[in-house]
């Protein structure tokens, strides 16, 4: 860290984990759903991913299942006429409340059927971001060349900037799906970006909480279950069960094959140079002067006292 904002932001940040640990040790959880974009949150979602898998439930490891690609999967799955039926399970309506100008969107289907259906045949059972850039460049794509795309997907996605579209990973995706990008547009020029990528959200809320989650506890009343966004937490044992639930349930409302990845939350797995580059990024960009004011209501001396605390016995 360079400077005091950036120290203090760090110890704010490493205390505000320690204090939701403490809480979690007294079984002192808290927990709810957000009214923007309909996700569950509670202490488990609220640590730092490095600490997660430290958490065990009944001295049982736990396990993690994502959707992968899941914001592109969840586009798909969107761009289907039956996602406006309002007689099926996973409906626009029952996610719209608050977000005006919906109404509009079949209609920006009409026309682009061939190129909506180009777009939800990818094999999302697989890597939508590899398979991107197989295509772009006739060769297996880097780690980075990955992770860079993925980065830019979320652009493509909710930042409507016809120049920016123009440019490097951007633009691969506008010359393979340039039926999807028009639709896109139109989406966000009737709702905008927020409202956008919360109806992304809500729709990604509605499969994972009210359907999977519903569906994976009536089958198993007594199994630990947590969701963090587009990932179903539960405990190793139970891995097999709720993998088939997610791929059916997914399979059967969507009509697309979803690709799944699970993983043992070990706390054995190295850190990630990659995650404490983000961390520190996302400290020097929220210590500028105006950003640090208006996140100083956030800066507990609680937290503080606690990062200082740990270091002198650690």
């Amino acid at each position: 860290m360079d400077n005091d904002k950036q120290k203090v932001l760090l110890k704010n940040y490493i205390g505000r984990n320690l204090c939701i640990i403490d809480d979690i040790c007294n079984n002192d959880m808290f927990f709810g759903r957000s009214k923007s974009n309909y996700r569950y949150y509670s202490s488990l979602t609220s640590i730092n991913r490095i600490i997660r898998p430290f958490i065990l439930v009944n001295n049982n490891p736990l396990i993690s299942i994502d959707i992968k690609s899941s914001q592109p999967y969840i586009l798909a799955s969107i761009l289907d006429s039956s996602f406006y039926n309002i007689n099926k399970v996973y409906n626009i309506n029952k996610i719209r409340k608050g977000i005006g100008g919906i109404i509009l969107f079949p209609r920006f289907l009409k026309g682009k059927e061939r190129g909506i259906e180009k777009y939800r045949s990818i094999s999302f059972d697989k890597d939508f971001y590899s398979i991107v850039l197989r295509k772009e460049f006739g060769r297996e794509p880097t780690k980075i060349e990955r992770e860079t795309l993925k980065q830019k997907t979320m652009q493509f996605l909710f930042y409507n900037n016809s120049k920016a579209r123009e440019k490097n990973e951007l633009n691969y995706l506008v010359k393979q799906y340039p039926a999807i990008n028009s639709i896109i547009t139109s989406f966000l020029n009737i709702i905008g970006e927020r409202d956008f990528s919360f109806l992304l959200q809500r729709s990604e809320s509605l499969l994972v909480i009210d359907i999977i989650s519903k569906e994976f506890n009536e089958k198993f009343p007594k199994e630990p279950l947590f969701t963090l966004h587009d990932c179903i937490i539960t405990t190793e044992q139970h891995k097999l069960e709720l993998t088939k639930v997610m791929f059916e349930v997914l399979y059967e409302k969507t009509d697309i094959k979803p690709g799944l990845s699970v993983k043992k939350l070990d706390p054995s797995d190295p850190i990630d140079d990659s995650f404490i580059k983000e961390m520190k990024d996302d400290i020097i960009k929220k210590s500028t002067k105006s950003r640090f004011k208006k996140m100083s209501w956030s800066i507990l001396d609680k937290h503080i006292e606690t990062t200082n605390e740990f270091l002198k016995n650690n």
